[in-house]
């Protein structure tokens, strides 16, 4: 039987502000980590920004190419903060 099993890996620099850029720095920090990207079932992370969640070629895009089972979900988090960032006062 498989087990899922989430874990915080680090915190990595990224150089760049590029969808491209980003996946290739998450992709080498999996490597360094002895991770494999095909094993991945699920991305969550910052869902604002365009190079990260874009539907088109973000990251999110980017690493679901490369594994159709690493599905995205948006952080709920950023959400939250977004709604409450454009409610009336």
């Amino acid at each position: 039987m498989l087990t899922t099993v989430k874990r915080f890996l680090n915190f990595f620099p990224l150089h760049g502000k590029t969808a491209a850029g980003s996946t290739q720095a998450i992709l080498d920090e999996l490597k360094q980590n002895d991770l494999d990207v095909m094993m991945c079932r699920g991305q969550g992370h910052d869902n604002v920004s365009a190079a990260m969640s874009g539907t088109h070629a973000g990251v999110q895009r980017r690493i679901k190419d490369l594994n159709l089972k690493a599905l995205f979900v948006a952080c709920g988090s950023h959400s939250s903060n977004l709604m409450r960032s454009h409610l009336p006062s």
